[in-house]
């Protein structure tokens, strides 16, 4: 492989899932990374490979092969790459089958005579670069991918498993970008690879549509919603900041490839994210005494199975409370969960109400709370300012004469 100085490496996005997939979901990755799991995929993708496609010898193709053989040298690839025309896709594009040892990269439509013999180049690094990222970490990113790709492809996926693989393709997509740009040297003919790929044109500017992508991102829609592959100006760009500063582009691409977690289309990662905020927040509430009821803990147990054997946080008033993301349907999940326990135990009465108020004021959804409050605890408006604006000396009395759990 080439050396880690000149190498992309997977990003953070790639290690995290990684490390999640390999922790939470243990079974299915022992079994992804078993020598069967392998032979079966290896077995059944050799097959279908013959079934679809015209082989391209090198006797025949022997510049093609050519191009191939000096993408592998800039990769530090050292194995043997089977190449092939597909039958019946009238789209242009090139895509790459992995099996341990061994590579099959399949053409499709006009796409070898659309690209001129440095955009091919980069093409071809392209592809290859995916077979580089899935060696790394001993084979991990591959038993990753596969992982996800199956569960996405399992009818009683979650949405948080296709947002998963969905996000894992983006990034992948993007480190294949790097690939290609290490072999090609200067991206205009990676890009120009991308745009030709994703046009069919014949006649395409590398520059131009990198000063294009600039002009989009400069719009605003900064981040891709594409199914498998970012929209092109995204990876355009994605492909400028790296070649401009490195690994300093990261944290910027991760934005532009994903944006902010909405809670409509939370990936696994932004999932576990937001359960550790809700976790969080419930902590902050319950960490006085008093208001650790029978009732109140039993509801935290609802979210919490293992509430009740966390150490108990020590209530501090001052503390900063936790930042809460932009979302406005986050922020309305966390203000209804606040409510909640404001109904949770009956017999605090208003004190629960104070609690909970109080702290939607601190996380800055006290808004959002009151009308939720108003709404579905049928609480008039003057009720809540009372309640508001006492909130301090009544948490204040609670701590002496509310008992105790």
């Amino acid at each position: 492989m080439v050396p880690d100085t000149q190498s992309p490496r997977p990003s953070a996005y790639h290690t995290r899932v990684r490390d999640y997939l390999r922790s939470r979901e243990k079974p299915l990755w022992d079994w992804f990374g078993s020598a069967r799991a392998r032979a079966d995929h290896a077995s059944s993708l050799r097959t279908a490979l013959l079934k679809a496609t015209y082989r391209l010898d090198r006797e025949s193709h022997a510049a093609l092969h050519d191009a191939v053989d000096s993408a592998k040298a800039a990769l530090g690839i050292d194995l043997p790459v089977t190449l092939y025309q597909a039958h019946d896709d009238p789209r242009p594009n090139a895509s790459i089958r992995s099996i341990p040892g061994e590579a099959h990269i399949v053409f499709s439509g006009p796409v070898l005579e659309i690209l001129d013999p440095a955009e091919l180049r980069a093409v071809i690094a392209h592809e290859l670069a995916h077979v580089v990222f899935l060696s790394l970490d001993a084979g991990d990113f591959d038993v990753a991918s596969r992982l996800l790709e199956a569960s996405a492809a399992d009818p009683r996926a979650s949405g948080s498993h296709l947002q998963t693989a969905r996000l894992f393709r983006l990034h992948t997509e993007i480190f294949a970008d790097r690939g290609a740009l290490l072999v090609a040297g200067d991206p205009e003919p990676v890009v120009a690879g991308l745009v030709k790929v994703g046009t069919g044109l014949r006649q395409v500017s590398g520059a131009a549509y990198l000063r294009q992508a600039e002009e989009i991102l400069s719009a605003g829609s900064p981040n891709s919603e594409q199914q498998s592959h970012p929209e092109t100006f995204v990876r355009a760009h994605a492909l400028a900041l790296w070649h401009e500063r490195g690994p300093d582009a990261d944290p910027e691409v991760a934005r532009l490839v994903g944006g902010s977690p909405s809670f409509d289309s939370l990936d696994l990662l932004a999932q576990e994210d937001l359960a550790a905020k809700t976790l969080e927040i419930v902590e902050l509430l319950m960490a006085p005494r008093w208001i650790r009821t029978p009732s109140m803990l039993a509801h935290a147990r609802l979210f919490f199975p293992d509430f009740e054997s966390r150490p108990p946080r020590l209530p501090d008033a001052a503390a900063e409370p936790p930042s809460l993301p932009e979302d406005p349907r986050t922020r309305d999940y966390l203000a209804h969960v606040l409510l909640d326990f404001a109904a949770a135990d009956p017999d605090l009465d208003d004190v629960g109400v104070a609690a909970t108020t109080d702290l939607a004021r601190r996380l800055g959804i006290q808004p959002l709370f009151e009308k939720a409050a108003a709404k579905q605890l049928g609480l008039r408006q003057r009720e809540l300012k009372r309640i508001r604006e006492q909130a301090g000396a009544m948490l204040a009395k609670a701590e002496t004469e509310v008992p105790r759990a």
